[in-house]
Formats: structure tokens, C-alpha cells, sequence
């Protein structure tokens, strides 16, 4: 009995136009939180000022308690997003060297597919709520503005 050569499946005409696309969404997304860090960064040197500016004024102490309530909320978020979980990048380049190195580059590109859209998949949720954390981050730092301001214009401090 002769044996049959198992021949790889064929890769799909749009193999390579899929991954390249997947790669330029995959990008987009890391951009994006690395572009969410940078404004993390100065909504808590925002906060920082807030606060500082606080530290000296003679707020009512419902105002004081209320503020500062916040104030360790917006904290808590900011220092939320940054801790976030770890972000995909796929896919591993070593993994994909060593075993598909002998193939040609749309087989490569279509055997790394399916872990770029994971990576994708798992990032889009953490992306989400890292913006959630930063507005609300920043609604509690112009609510705690607001609030202040009031209570000078109210001749309450």
C-alpha cells in the first residue's frame, strides 16, 4: 500500500490581506493605549494640582469630606488604569521563526492570523475600560472643581 503525502490546506486568496489588516488594527489598538497612558499621565498630575491647590483652603466640612471622597475615588481610578492587565501583541515572533520559517510568507501570515485576532479580541474590553477609568477620572476632577468654586462663590469658605 502506497503512502499518501498529507498536503498543508491551501492558503485563501485573501490570506495576506486579512493579516495585514489584522496587524494595522492590532497596531491602531496599542497606539491607542499607549496614547490613553500619556493622558493618564497628565489627568493625575491634573488631580495632583487639584489637590495641592486644596490642601490650604477652608472648605465647610461637608464640602471637605465630599471633596475629599472624590478626590481618593479619581485616585483610585487613575492609579487603576495604569496598573491595567497586560496588553496582547501577537504574534510571538520566535514562535512564528521557528516554526514556520520554511514557508513561504502568505503561510506564515495566514498560520499567525488566528493570534492576531486574538490579541485583538482580548484587548478591545481592557481598551474600553481604560477610557472609562480616564473620564472618570476626569468628570470627578471638574465635579470637585465645580463643587469648590461654588462654595467660594457662595461665601461658604
Amino acid at each position: 500500500m502506497a503512502e499518501v503525502e498529507q498536503q498543508p490546506p491551501p492558503i485563501p486568496a485573501g490570506a495576506e490581506f486579512a493579516y495585514d489588516e489584522a496587524v494595522r488594527k492590532l497596531s491602531e489598538q496599542l497606539k491607542a493605549i499607549t496614547d490613553l497612558d500619556t493622558k493618564l499621565g497628565i489627568a493625575i498630575g491634573l488631580l495632583a494640582a487639584v489637590i495641592a491647590a486644596l490642601v490650604g483652603q477652608h472648605l465647610p466640612l461637608l464640602v471637605q469630606g465630599l471633596v475629599s471622597v472624590w478626590l481618593l475615588g479619581a485616585l483610585v481610578q487613575g492609579a487603576r488604569a495604569f496598573l491595567f492587565d497586560r496588553y496582547s501583541d501577537a504574534p510571538v515572533a520566535r514562535a512564528l521563526a521557528e516554526r514556520y520559517a520554511d514557508r513561504p510568507a502568505a503561510a506564515m501570515k495566514w498560520a499567525a492570523l488566528p493570534a492576531v485576532l486574538a490579541a485583538i479580541d482580548l484587548n478591545e474590553p481592557k481598551l474600553f475600560e481604560k477610557g472609562l477609568f480616564l473620564n472618570q477620572l476626569v468628570v470627578t476632577v471638574a465635579a470637585v472643581a465645580v463643587v469648590v468654586l461654588l462654595a467660594k462663590a457662595l461665601n461658604l469658605a
